[in-house]
């Protein structure tokens, strides 16, 4: 009797010990909502968790390469916008020079063509943070420089980000290709070009401005060529981007119905364990009161 007596409170400990486990393990997928603790709980549906997870993890890291490629085209966007412009207004300033009337309207033409050279010389070294847009992928070296208008300094390497699980995306234009109409030909550079139109207007060589001038506009349809190149890789990038994000929120739905508990399901049966195991403890506390005579009664 003593041994049954004996097997019996062990068999009543071990019951507390599997209740208590069972209702630590209820308590830990109430507290964090996951009905999954560890890979024993669910061994298939833990290892499709992980591997959604790793999905979900290289999805961020194309999605930061699109933001990224998005963010550098508009910034080029702009940059080919304003250039557009300055040579707009080179154009203009040189039509209307030769009907200047007074010296001093020459004079501040002139000094008009200057400050557009200046402001596209800027634009042609636009940064996006501490890299230039325009240098190829020597992006740490400034592609143009004042004085220098038919020398690039950059290289006609492109800057390529992934853009899927076996894609790679260019995202610049370099400078050679967008400020020169013909990469081979160093004097049709916008800055040779500009050069030329203020050196026949301080002339007042008229057949020259007139060459400068239809110069400049073969160099605006070229820029244009180029906007419509960004503005189409632009709308490519975004559309990826939007569906890429799309794609993450149905991983991410399928991840949560994987790894998230049914909050009523678990706090019924959290409340289930522990009337149980309240009810084991008292059987046992009665147990534990009993002794050998009153067992044997």
């Amino acid at each position: 009797m003593r041994l049954t007596f004996a097997l019996n409170y062990e068999k009543l400990n071990r019951n507390i010990q599997l209740r208590q486990e069972s209702l630590a393990k209820i308590s830990t997928m109430a507290s964090s909502g996951k009905r999954m603790v560890q890979p024993a709980d669910d061994p298939l549906a833990w290892s499709q968790a992980m591997d959604l997870k790793q999905g979900l993890r290289d999805f961020d890291a194309i999605e930061r390469n699109l933001t990224r490629g998005v963010q550098w085209n508009q910034a080029t966007e702009n940059g080919l916008n304003s250039v557009s412009d300055l040579l707009i207004r080179a154009k203009e300033a040189g039509m209307r020079f030769s009907s200047a009337s007074t010296p001093d309207a020459r004079e501040g033409l002139i000094n008009e063509i200057d400050q557009i050279t200046e402001e596209a010389y800027s634009q042609a070294n636009s940064q996006f943070g501490d890299r230039f847009l325009f240098s190829g992928k020597s992006t740490s070296t400034q592609p143009f420089q004042t004085g220098s208008p038919t020398s690039y300094f950059g290289d006609s390497g492109n800057i390529e980000v992934r853009a899927g699980a076996s894609q790679r995306q260019a995202i610049n234009l370099d400078g050679g290709t967008v400020f020169f109409t013909d990469v081979a030909d160093p004097n049709t550079s916008v800055f040779k070009t500009l050069a030329d139109l203020k050196a026949a207007m301080q002339a007042g060589d008229t057949n020259q401005i007139q060459t400068q001038i239809s110069a400049l506009g073969g160099a605006q349809e070229h820029i244009s060529a180029m906007q419509t190149k960004v503005g189409g890789r632009l709308n490519q990038l975004e559309e990826k981007l939007t569906a890429l994000t799309n794609l993450k929120t149905d991983r991410t739905s399928v991840l949560a119905d994987t790894e998230e508990a049914d909050m009523v399901d678990v706090l019924t049966q959290l409340q289930q364990k522990r009337t149980a195991l309240e009810a084991a403890l008292r059987v046992t506390t009665y147990a534990d009161g009993m002794n050998l005579t009153q067992y044997l009664r």
